[in-house]
């Protein structure tokens, strides 16, 4: 009770105004739904409500649909996201989760159409639980979490949501947190959890994109302006024919890239400069 009020009164305010965004994670509906409930109320109440709402071990639809069904009963506010809504993150932290991550998914995007209360952004996925689920134990390389994860970020990803992936608890060994910054990367995540600030330089600037690759993609975007008023369909660019696959990766990653700069601009000192490492 005493950490609510500290948010409600306190550290919430405060921190909304500091031209940042703000996730507030609830306690998990499906082992403490009275916790749960008394969160949402306590947030929903507070003096400006979070940028973001973090709904933690999600097992089913059933929890999503308990989330929109305590906003509708406790709002009071405009709410702050898109059309709305309030942004919805949801961890995925168990086997029987993640073979459900599909229809949860779907669920909650379609709540999210239908009730307009909910929009989900993004996925969390949760290691520790996860390996706990499966009785394994989680391993310096990570190798017992790969497969999970691949799917875990083809979930999330084939969605258009934002797949963010598990912590690293070493804080101390810099270059083995940016190898598993690539290998998520190369999975398809869009980012990383942290817990210590010393992680957020070397993930951020992971998971921008490198200056070489921005300076391609807005190249080839002018050159499809310029083909397509003159009508043409199909061109080469750097010795490459070029279709629409790859304009949309090139769009993309300018939309990613215009998203950090604005991240950057909004939070001092936020970020590690957009992409910087070349």
């Amino acid at each position: 009770e005493g950490a609510r009020r500290a948010l409600t009164e306190l550290r919430l305010p405060e921190l909304l105004g500091g031209g940042r965004s703000v996730a507030v994670r609830v306690n998990p509906p499906a082992e403490t739904e009275q916790l749960a409930e008394d969160d949402v109320r306590c947030v929903m109440d507070s003096a400006r409500p979070p940028d973001v709402l973090v709904l933690p071990k999600v097992e089913s639809a059933d929890d999503v649909a308990w989330l929109s069904g305590q906003l509708e009963r406790h709002w009071r506010r405009p709410p702050s996201g898109p059309d709305g809504a309030v942004p919805l993150i949801l961890m995925i932290e168990s086997a029987a989760a993640l073979l459900a991550m599909p229809q949860i998914l779907d669920s909650a995007m379609s709540a999210s159409r239908q009730r307009g209360l909910l929009h989900p952004v993004g996925c969390v996925f949760g290691s520790d639980d996860f390996c706990a689920s499966v009785g394994v134990e989680r391993s310096r390389d990570g190798l017992e979490t790969r497969h999970a994860r691949a799917q875990f970020a083809l979930a999330a990803r084939s969605r258009r949501l934002l797949a963010i992936d598990m912590v690293e608890i070493d804080i101390k060994d810099v270059e083995h947190l940016k190898r598993q910054c690539n290998e998520g990367r190369a999975m398809g995540f869009t980012g990383k959890q942290i817990i210590h600030p010393s992680q957020l330089e070397p993930c951020h600037a992971a998971f921008s994109p490198v200056t070489s690759r921005v300076a391609w993609a807005e190249r080839l975007c002018e050159e499809f302006e310029r083909h397509s008023s003159a009508g043409a369909g199909a061109f080469v660019f750097d010795g490459q024919m070029i279709d629409m696959p790859t304009l949309r990766q090139a769009q993309s990653l300018l939309a990613q890239h215009r998203a950090l700069l604005a991240f950057d601009e909004a939070v001092p000192g936020g970020g590690a400069g957009g992409g910087k490492p070349a």
